[in-house]
């Protein structure tokens, strides 16, 4: 499986993602407490998984961390967009910007 497309819906404990594949179908992808999977669903049974506890990891991942420990290609020319893209406060004017 190949993810060309990610949303990172949170940060940390979890880290977590809605992601696409290249035939478009939706994976959710979760690491928490050491413990990696992705599922075609978010309350569907686990297609890939792994156990990073041993690493010290235990509630943060990057994308591609995650996928090469999952056993998933990322692929190279994948869009991936950060929680912080979507916060509220990330586009907020500085009173210095603002036009009077």
């Amino acid at each position: 499986m190949k993810i060309v497309n990610a949303r990172q819906t949170c940060y940390a404990c979890p880290s977590q993602w809605d992601a696409w594949d290249e035939e478009g179908n939706y994976w959710y992808l979760r690491f928490r407490h050491g413990y990696g999977s992705a599922s075609p669903d978010i309350d569907g049974p686990d297609t890939y998984t792994f156990n990073a506890a041993d690493d010290g990891l235990d509630g943060t991942i990057d994308l591609q961390d995650f996928c090469d420990r999952a056993g998933i290609e990322l692929a190279l020319e994948a869009v991936e967009t950060s929680v912080y893209d979507y916060w509220p406060y990330t586009n907020v004017k500085e009173s210095s910007d603002e036009q009077d």
